[in-house]
C-alpha cells in the first residue's frame, strides 16, 4: 500500500528532471505536480475514514455500505408537437400549457403545430426556408411588444381579427380552357393577288 502511495511521487520527480529540458514540458509538469498535491491532500482525508469504516464493519458496529439503488425512471410527459416559423406579423397565441405568448414580427417563433399551421395558412408566418428571412430576421429591433397593440394578430380567435385564409394562386387565376384545334386557328384574309 505504501509503495502505491510513493510510485506517483517517484514518477513526478522523474518528470521534473525531464521538465528542465523544454519549456512546454515544464508547463505539463507543473500541472501534474498540482494535481498530485491535490490528490495527496484528498487521500490524507479519505484513507483514514476508509480504514475506520472497515474496522467498524469488522467489529459489527456498522453495516456494509451498499450501492445506491437505481432511481425509478421518471414519467415521460407527452408534449404537444411544436413547429418553428418566421413571423411575418406580430401575433398572440396560447402554448400547450395555456399560457398566452406573443411572437414578434420578423423573428422566429416556436408554437404548437396546429397554431403554426394556422399562421402559415393566414399569411401571418412563413416557413423558415423563406429567402426573405435572411434579410428581415431581427430587423424590427430588440424591444418588447405591447400586448394591447392593435396590430397584433390573435391566432386563437379567427373572428376577432377578421383572419381569412390566404387564397391559393390557382383559385384566383380563373383559368379558361382555350380550343387550340386547327379549325379555330385558320383564318381567311381577303387580299388582292398579284
Amino acid at each position: 500500500m505504501v509503495l502505491l502511495y510513493f510510485l506517483p511521487l517517484l514518477f513526478l520527480s522523474l518528470l521534473v528532471r525531464a521538465a528542465n529540458t523544454k519549456w512546454k514540458n515544464r508547463r505539463g509538469v507543473r500541472y501534474l505536480l498540482g494535481a498530485s498535491s491535490e490528490t495527496e491532500l484528498a487521500l490524507a482525508f479519505v484513507l483514514p475514514e476508509v480504514r475506520r469504516l472497515a474496522q467498524a464493519v469488522k467489529d459489527s458496529h456498522a453495516a456494509i455500505p451498499r450501492r445506491p439503488h437505481d432511481p425509478e425512471p421518471a414519467e415521460v410527459v407527452e408534449r404537444a408537437p411544436l413547429m418553428t416559423v418566421f413571423m411575418w406579423k406580430s401575433a398572440r397565441f396560447r402554448d400547450h400549457a395555456g399560457v398566452t405568448r406573443i411572437a414578434r414580427q420578423w423573428d422566429d417563433a416556436e408554437m404548437p403545430l396546429k397554431t403554426a399551421q394556422r399562421a402559415l395558412r393566414y399569411g401571418v408566418a412563413v416557413p423558415l426556408t423563406d429567402p426573405r428571412r435572411a434579410k428581415l430576421k431581427g430587423s424590427r429591433g430588440e424591444f418588447t411588444v405591447d400586448p394591447r397593440s392593435p396590430d397584433i394578430v390573435d391566432l386563437d380567435d379567427d373572428k376577432a381579427n377578421g383572419l381569412q385564409q390566404e387564397p391559393s394562386a390557382t383559385s384566383d387565376a380563373n383559368f379558361v380552357v382555350l380550343d387550340r384545334s386547327a379549325e379555330t386557328r385558320t383564318i381567311e384574309i381577303a387580299v388582292q393577288r398579284l
